[in-house]
């Protein structure tokens, strides 16, 4: 083998050796974050042992469908577990954003959770005029929710939500974290309460 040929395969081993390292050290500096409640909306005691945090899109199918077993949850456990809502609609569906924005407009007025339930209720109706309506039904001030959601108040929060959610390796929704212990898709009830025995458990040792 020639000199010359012996010289470019050691620099092309030693460029592979240095992509491998320059990946290794990136993947290390991207470590998962868990989510925090934060300022988020919660449902339940916010000292309850177990914490359940959900990131969430109302556009989406199996968020909704998952919200019967998330309430039997919260019914079974009524002082045990508490629900931490995330923002995260996703850039595919067309009227999730929107949707999430009148409902932390509807946080302003104390209604979030029957607002945000009337949401999921209702996955297939959720335009801006549809978004007014549930405003009126849940007799919210009309004005002010109006001016909240043209002015997009809380898309920053959205925002903040999001970038937490992948900070934390959420890919998909829905997905949630038992006390940092990951569920994702529409899990069954029977699901969410082995994961909140276990650290109910973990809890009284």
């Amino acid at each position: 083998m020639k000199l010359g040929n012996q010289f470019v395969i050691f620099a092309l081993v030693m460029l592979v050796l240095f992509s491998v390292s320059v990946v290794a050290e990136e993947s290390d500096q991207t470590q998962v974050v868990l989510p925090k409640a934060g300022n988020s909306p919660i449902y339940g005691d916010p000292k309850a042992p177990v914490q359940i945090i959900e990131f969430t899109d109302f556009e989406c199918h199996f968020c909704g469908q998952v919200q019967p077993a998330l309430q039997e949850a919260l019914k079974t456990y009524p002082t045990q577990v508490s629900l931490v809502f995330k923002n995260f609609p996703l850039s595919m569906h067309r009227h999730a954003h929107t949707a999430h924005l009148a409902a932390m407009c509807a946080q302003d007025q104390g209604k979030f959770w029957e607002y945000r339930n009337m949401l999921f209720q209702n996955q297939q109706a959720l335009k801006r005029g549809d978004l007014l309506t549930y405003a009126k039904n849940l007799e919210l001030d009309s004005e002010s929710f109006t001016k909240c959601l043209d002015e997009e108040k809380y898309a920053s929060k959205i925002e903040e939500d999001q970038k937490e959610g992948i900070r934390a390796g959420v890919m998909g929704t829905p997905m949630f974290f038992v006390n940092g212990e990951v569920l994702s898709g529409a899990a069954p009830f029977p699901m969410f309460q082995q994961v909140i025995e276990n650290k109910l458990a973990e809890k009284s040792n």
